[in-house]
């Protein structure tokens, strides 16, 4: 019997903590996972385990895809607490899952704040590690509550404004290194919660605010409509987010990465690799606050930054009101409505989900200190109040999901644009635009090519004469010469010929098809960069040809003219304007003849399809909103008494 001792305490032992032998989704009370071992989800999909990242002998304990050729990795536990040798495991420790290396010493552990007798450790196919009684279901603990750089589908992040638990994810520190990293992906929960990624201290991106829909001014995420749905929870006691994979035998999973970056993968059994769906920044106009205060960007500009409309630049960066509020109980200021914007910072904001937006107007006049409203909800109809309060910042044009926003202003702004820009004034605008390009290309000494026209190259004077302003990539001609070619394009998006744009070819005819968008905006009140229509994702000069085919060129009109307009004057500036944004240049009347065009009712020819045509029918999924000028939805950016 003397020999019997060390056998039974062997058995005893081996009762105890059983070794985890066979592929298996649990740890129980019970058992240990050593190095080596693994439990799988019940599906297959995930696995748990020890592993070492690319080039390092560290070893962490983590989740990935099981099924999947690429070692991708989705969670680790003890990401900041690295293992240097193969002698730990996980077991159950007081009541919590522990991490203790070869001396019993505990590395990491889950905290469970509520102890059971018999707590157990579930892989379940979402990628998610529960801790549940083994008598009940109820998560005890759960690893989606305490993410590292990965967000999976039905993983909710945000905060509960009740106990404080917020939930976000933090980059590794590098593609090796899965401790916690100096980039921050989470919901900012101040003023209006919004989605926020910031790199140590320094915010560097912000989604708009939620809209009932999505996330107001986030462009590029079109991919994720047919793959993926966003769901927000959002009521006094806590706001998280959470996005739902529509076929659950898709991959998608979603990361912040060691350099910053928010992407969303989607996986491809065919060519065995993460697709890249969505990834942001998606451009620079993504750099929080890149063009100050109420300032706004244009991703396909440069520039790339101006000022909101009635408003001018500072010396030390951004913009400020043209004219200086005077409020005086409300009663001084108005609101003037800016469209196809992502709206500002809402850190310094108000919401109310039950109050119209007419109610809205009026709890921001009433208060001096309110900068700007809109509709909080824009699902079934648009309804609740979003007020803004200080500078208005990080203001992006959006064309396809951009909201309209009201943003306080004087009163003596929105009198004066009221009866600023009628037919009469829009046409000797046109009219006085015509004569200032004709005399560069005709009669000045010598004879330039702008290469840069557009509205907000357009200044007026006291009287609302027109003067063609900044010649920084202007070009000087001489002789008989009527144009030339550079290897270097310069310009802006919108306005530049095709033969420009595409192969820096440029002459008198390309400040004509500069001048004919320019002359379209004019009689539409709406930009070409950006635009959009209900029905057809296009730009405005191919929106105006299909009007003008279909004999509908009238409805091209801004809807404020209606009253004003010479309805003959107007047919034939459409007309015009069309002729002068033909896809070659031969096409294209000369300036000259444009001035005659304007002057008499001589036939016209018939206009053709304009360069950059781009009639194409999107998919239902693409919210679409038209960008109309960005003051009181009248006319012309910029072209305003300086």
């Amino acid at each position: 019997m003397g020999n019997d001792g060390p056998l039974l305490i062997a058995l005893m032992l081996l009762v105890s903590f059983q070794k985890i032998s066979c592929a298996r989704d649990t740890i129980t009370s019970t058992q240990f996972l050593k190095d080596g071992e693994t439990i799988v989800s019940s599906g297959g999909i995930f696995e748990l385990g020890f592993f070492s990242p690319a080039n390092s002998l560290n070893r962490y304990v983590g989740i990935w895809y099981k099924q999947i050729p690429v070692f991708t990795v989705v969670w680790v536990a003890n990401r900041d607490t690295p293992i240097t040798n193969t002698s730990s495991s996980v077991v159950f420790h007081s009541g919590s899952l522990a991490l203790v290396d070869g001396h019993n010493s505990i590395l990491w552990h889950t905290n469970t704040s509520i102890l059971v007798q018999n707590p157990v450790a579930k892989l379940l196919d979402s990628g998610n590690l529960v801790i549940t009684d083994a008598n009940n279901d109820n998560f005890l603990w759960q690893s989606f509550h305490h993410p590292t750089d990965t967000l999976m589908p039905d993983m909710m992040f945000g905060k509960n404004f009740i106990t404080g638990v917020e939930i976000g994810m933090s980059s590794w520190k590098t593609e090796i290194n899965p401790g916690v990293g100096d980039h921050k992906f989470f919901l900012e929960p101040t003023g209006y919660p919004q989605v926020v990624i910031k790199s140590g201290a320094k915010e560097v991106l912000r989604s708009g605010p939620w809209n009932g829909v999505d996330w107001n001014g986030t462009p590029g995420m079109d991919m994720l409509g047919s793959i993926a749905e966003t769901s927000v929870i959002a009521n006094a006691a806590e706001f998280f987010v959470y996005y739902k994979v529509f076929n659950r035998s898709n991959l998608v999973r979603a990361m912040i990465s060691s350099s910053g970056n928010l992407q969303f993968f989607l996986w491809a059994d065919g060519s065995e690799e993460w697709n890249t769906l969505y990834t942001a920044p998606t451009d620079i106009c993504d750099r929080y606050g890149y063009c100050g205060a109420y300032g706004i960007c244009y991703y396909d500009n440069y520039p790339s930054c101006s000022c909101l409309d009635k408003f001018l630049p500072k010396n030390a960066g951004g913009c400020v009101r043209r004219t200086p509020l005077s409020c005086q109980n409300g009663s001084s200021d108005g609101f003037l409505k800016y469209n196809g914007l992502k709206f500002p910072d809402t850190k310094l904001s108000w919401f109310n989900s039950s109050m119209n937006l007419q109610e809205c107007e009026q709890v921001c006049l009433k208060n001096c200190n309110c900068t700007a409203y809109s509709s909080l909800n824009i699902s079934n109809g648009e309804h609740g109040c979003l007020l803004w309060f200080g500078d208005l910042i990080d203001i992006r044009v959006v064309p396809e999901k951009g909201q309209n926003i009201f943003i306080r202003m004087a009163a003596s702004d929105i009198d004066h644009e009221r009866t600023l820009l009628d037919w009469t004034k829009r046409f000797d605008i046109i009219n006085g635009i015509a004569r200032g390009l004709l005399y560069l290309h005709q009669d000045s000494r010598l004879r330039i090519i702008h290469r840069d026209l557009k509205a907000s190259n357009i200044l007026l004077d006291i009287d609302m004469n027109p003067k063609i302003s900044d010649f920084g990539l202007a070009k000087s001609i001489g002789g008989n010469e009527t144009g030339s070619n550079t290897g270097r394009v310069a310009g802006t998006h919108g306005y530049m010929s095709p033969e420009y744009a595409g192969n820096g070819m440029f002459s008198t005819k390309s400040d004509v098809f500069s001048f004919g968008v320019s002359m379209l905006e004019i009689v539409s009140g709406k930009r070409n960069r950006g635009f959009s229509h209900q029905d057809y994702y296009e730009n405005l000069p191919s929106h105006a040809w299909k009007l003008y085919r279909d004999g509908k060129s009238i409805e091209l009109l801004d809807e404020h003219l209606v009253e004003s307009c010479n309805l003959t004057q107007v047919l034939r500036s459409i007309h015009i304007g069309l002729l002068c944004v033909q896809q070659h240049p031969e096409d294209r009347p000369s300036m000259y003849s444009v001035v005659q065009m304007l002057y008499n009712d001589a036939d016209l020819p018939i206009a053709k399809e304009p360069g950059f045509f781009t009639g194409r029918t999107i998919g239902a999924q693409i919210s679409t909103a038209e960008i109309t000028d960005s003051i009181n939805e009248v006319t012309i950016s910029l072209l305003n008494p300086r």
